[in-house]
């Protein structure tokens, strides 16, 4: 089961996802990506550092590249770090359509060129 932390930086919005052992709400991710939306950051930042293998589902990773997409066509870019190698197949796109950036730790993601705002 997942758990997702909230924190609001001066340029991004990190969401840490943890995995737990009790259940735990099913929808806390997509809240919780919804509200980093209306944030008004331009920048989303995932750590999936405390995230279990069994939990880097292709349901969490359909569900995060559903809302990079949405953000994208915001001008909103999401960095996803320390994801496991079974996540980041699911988040990587066909060329036409690319995934979020994925690095491999949030100082990476401090360092990651933000995508120029859509006009």
């Amino acid at each position: 089961m997942l758990t997702v932390y909230c924190d609001q930086l001066p340029n991004s919005y990190l969401l840490i996802l943890a995995s737990e052992r009790q259940a735990t709400d099913p929808h806390a991710l997509a809240r919780a990506l919804g509200r980093a939306g209306r944030s008004g950051k331009t920048s989303v930042w995932v750590d999936c550092s405390l995230l279990a293998l069994a939990d880097a589902t292709p349901d969490t990773g359909l569900l995060l590249r559903a809302y990079h997409e949405a953000f994208a066509a915001r001008g909103i870019e999401m960095v996803v770090a320390h994801a496991s190698p079974e996540l980041r197949q699911c988040l990587v796109g066909p060329r036409s359509k690319p995934g979020p950036a994925l690095v491999d730790s949030l100082v990476d993601a401090s360092n990651f060129k933000l995508l120029p705002a859509l006009e």
